[in-house]
């Protein structure tokens, strides 16, 4: 695979704190060195710099105002699915990481379902972060936590929204996402089986796959199978193939 192309997890997360402005003075300058003696390097920002636009388009601004009004309303009941439009820019944007990260597959894990994992797995880019009323502060302040790779203080904040809301699909995906990303895998399948159950989630496609590589990166090929099977999302195929 072109060279330009093979991003791995760790130079995503960094190209993406440079973007977001979240890295010292110091690291700044390393980045910006890199940028200007490397073009291959430069490449890869302008490729993550894309698919960071296209995660903060006006489509997914819209679901997550849809998700702050549904956690506003206190009287609504807990068995009632948040999100019922399913946008189109999420399929896409995990395809465009799918992608990237497949260039990593030869070179990662030692056996044939570690490669799998290592090499369709990177964690979901998350929402971003609009800071509204005191309960929309606590959710976007677990947000900031989770894209910065602070997924326990994530977890803990999201945790505990999720005791007034513990079937809002929206904090159970991504509670299942931080876990994963922490490799804390059986908690993981607890909160990614939660959305995947919810019938109308707008991240059940995501959650399906997902939950396939967390049961993968157990080892349990039979339950990533059947959870990759009903999810619709890109590269799914490819992993099903090399799995039979």
């Amino acid at each position: 695979m072109d060279e330009k192309y093979n991003i791995s997890q760790s130079e995503f997360e960094l190209i993406e704190q440079y973007l977001n402005d979240n890295l010292d003075a110091a690291t700044t300058q390393q980045v910006l060195e890199q940028i200007e003696k490397n073009p291959i390097f430069k490449t890869k920002v302008d490729t993550v710099k894309t698919i960071i636009a296209g995660i903060e388009s006006q489509a997914l601004k819209n679901e997550l105002d849809v998700f702050h009004e549904d956690l506003e309303q206190k009287s609504r009941s807990t068995t009632t699915k948040s999100l019922n439009n399913k946008p189109w820019w999420r399929p896409l944007a995990v395809a465009a990481v799918i992608i990237i990260a497949a260039g990593s597959y030869f070179w990662l894990g030692e056996n044939a379902t570690d490669k799998l994992y290592n090499a369709y797995y990177t964690v979901d880019p998350g929402l971003p972060t609009n800071m509204g009323g005191n309960t929309m502060y606590e959710f976007n302040k677990a947000m900031v936590s989770y894209k910065q790779g602070k997924y326990t203080e994530a977890i803990s904040g999201w945790k505990d929204l999720a005791k007034q809301k513990q079937d809002n699909d929206t904090l159970n995906y991504f509670l299942g996402s931080a876990f994963l990303a922490s490799d804390s895998i059986e908690n993981a399948i607890k909160y990614l089986e939660k959305t995947t159950e919810q019938s109308g989630s707008t991240f059940r496609e995501e959650a399906l796959y997902y939950l396939g590589l967390a049961h993968l990166k157990n080892g349990n090929k039979t339950l990533a199978i059947k959870a990759l099977k009903q999810s619709q999302l890109p590269q799914v195929k490819e992993i099903i193939e090399q799995l039979d």
